[in-house]
């Protein structure tokens, strides 16, 4: 009975440590996510220690996009993530993906990464149908296959 509280004690303890946040978010951060989007909805700030991980909706009536925008702590945007329909894979895209050893694989998600450092990528989730065999597929704009990497 001991054992079984003590566990129970541990887990609630571990699991609201994880849910917490490490520390408050600089005002620069909100300020430059409030500056870039003023009529954003739904925002959730993920700190990550050097950067932040920000999740929002653009303005709803302009179509409102779910967006990831990777913010270092000093308020400079890395990247801004598109959450896109599986409907809006460019054309390029999809034949480069018709292309490559994955045609036959099932796209899971569409996702288009804009960064600074780098061109405008687009990341196809896809599944094989076994175990074990989840990708990411990543695509230039003209449909070139740059890289794919394993995930869960």
């Amino acid at each position: 009975m001991k054992r079984a509280f003590l566990s129970l004690v541990i887990l609630v303890v571990v699991y609201g440590s994880t849910q917490a946040q490490i520390r408050k978010v600089p005002a620069v951060v909100t300020a430059t996510i409030q500056a870039h989007y003023p009529k954003a909805s739904s925002i959730n700030y993920e700190d990550f220690l050097t950067r932040y991980r920000v999740h929002l909706r653009t303005d709803e009536s302009k179509g409102g996009d779910s967006l990831i925008v990777a913010i270092s702590n000093s308020g400079q945007i890395k990247s801004v993530t598109t959450i896109l329909e599986l409907t809006d894979i460019p054309k390029p895209v999809k034949e480069g993906l018709d292309k490559s050893k994955y045609r036959s694989w099932t796209v899971l998600s569409v996702e288009r990464i804009a960064a600074p450092a780098t061109d405008l990528q687009y990341i196809l989730g896809v599944d094989g149908g076994t175990v074990f065999t989840k990708k990411n597929l990543y695509f230039s704009t003209s449909g070139q296959l740059l890289k794919d990497r394993n995930t869960l």
